[in-house]
């Protein structure tokens, strides 16, 4: 694969695997979203199903870009993504967006349209590259360098909430330690 096409499928990949498991780390928010989409009863299987889908889909962004069928799910996921924002534009109330997990902090709208447009041009880029070049041993390679990539990233957000935690303790020892005299 050319570098271009490597770089935008890996980054893909890395978004739709964080996106993935940050959803089964918390799994009500995107039940929640999916339910205000009015998915209702059915949000906890449709949050299921996203999951198993975006697992899917970012693996085979790294393991096999070329296939069509990857290609396809790229489009049917950055589709119903534009769909739900479309929706939620209607709404009148706005519906968080649980499409990163706890790390999302915006609503549903604009930002899915938006994004639509990068998808659509990635999987462009993509179905243009040659895939060739790639042994099936250094896509898995490619494969775990996103995965270490992303838990190296998760453990920033941890040390973080780590230290905040530390502090949190560190006054409380203090205060602790006042009231007792």
């Amino acid at each position: 694969m050319d570098s271009a096409g490597t770089l935008v499928a890996l980054v893909g990949a890395a978004v739709l695997l964080w996106a993935a498991l940050e959803k089964i780390r918390d799994p009500r928010l995107i039940t929640s979203a999916l339910h205000q989409l009015g998915f209702g009863a059915l949000a906890a299987l449709a949050a299921v199903l996203l999951i198993v889908v975006e697992l899917a889909v970012g693996v085979a962004l790294v393991l096999r870009p070329d296939l069509r069928a990857t290609q396809v799910g790229v489009v049917v996921l950055a589709g119903a993504f534009a769909l739900a924002g479309v929706v939620a534009l209607r709404r009148e109330l706005p519906i968080p967006c649980g499409c990163l997990g706890s790390a999302s902090s915006g609503e549903l709208g604009v930002n899915q349209l938006l994004a639509f447009v990068a998808w659509i041009g990635g999987v462009a880029l993509i179905s243009r590259s040659d895939t060739s070049a790639l042994s099936p041993s250094e896509r898995i390679d490619l494969l775990a360098i996103v995965v270490v990539s992303i838990a190296a990233l998760r453990v920033v957000t941890i040390f973080d909430g780590w230290r905040q935690a530390r502090g949190d303790r560190v006054s409380a020892r203090e205060t602790y330690t006042w009231l007792r005299r």
